[in-house]
């Protein structure tokens, strides 16, 4: 997918990534995007069902139930997880899962400039529950190659593990970022993704995501004074 971004970020002048960084991000997001399609997929074929007995009025049984957690924990492809949360009982099965998916980054001001490209982090929420079929998926922020290379480059832990829990902390529900244009940070333990609130279109509606520009370390913003850090957030 590619998302025009709409605001007023820059590009010209971003002090560019070294290229052993950016090749560390690209590497990192080809094995977390890998299994996109087979997830969208194995989604459909999950959930499906229980929307179709939903509409029938035909209440799905408990084995059904517990099939779904079972299928959806186990059998949805690990490599685009970032989180997930699973609550099932007899009756009822709540689903809340992060994903990374493949997309493209671009701000209008760049005009016909190539755009860059990203992960898209999404939430994907399913409840099922012999009165209620629910489904959404939210996508929350995108991540270009420019921040996840800054990730690498500046972060002290770069193992896969430790990234993957930055990318979901940008999918927790933040409507006081939302709310207002501009820039944002979001905390994390070894520093913090710094960005700009944007809007895309999003099945002919406008929604605000969180659009990442870079990240900037701990160490980095207890060191040095106002103009070197806003140098180092590019």
């Amino acid at each position: 997918m590619f998302w025009r971004h709409w605001g007023g970020d820059e590009r010209r002048g971003v002090v560019m990534v070294p290229v052993e960084f950016i090749g560390k991000a690209r590497a990192f997001r080809s094995a977390l995007v890998a299994d996109h399609d087979a997830a969208i997929l194995m989604a459909t074929r999950l959930s499906g069902p229980f929307l179709a007995r939903y509409r029938l009025r035909q209440p799905p049984t408990g084995r059904a139930l517990a099939d779904l957690a079972k299928g959806w924990r186990d059998r949805m492809p690990s490599a685009g997880r970032l989180r997930l949360v699973l609550d099932a009982t007899r009756s009822r099965v709540s689903i809340d899962e992060i994903r990374a998916a493949p997309s493209k980054f671009g701000f209008c001001a760049w005009g016909d400039d190539a755009p860059e490209q990203a992960v898209a982090i999404v939430r994907v929420t399913v409840t099922v529950s012999t009165t209620q079929f629910g489904s959404n998926t939210l996508r929350a922020a995108s991540v270009p190659l420019h921040a996840l290379g800054r990730r690498y480059q500046r972060g002290w832990d770069v193992s896969d593990t430790a990234i993957r829990a930055d990318l979901a902390e940008l999918a927790d529900p933040r409507p006081d970022l939302l709310a207002r244009y501009g820039e944002f940070t979001v905390p994390l333990a070894d520093g913090c993704w710094v960005g700009t609130v944007a809007e895309i279109e999003e099945r002919g509606e406008s929604v605000r995501i969180l659009a990442v520009r870079t990240f900037v370390s701990e160490a980095m913003t207890a060191r040095v004074d106002a103009p070197a850090l806003a140098e180092a957030r590019a």
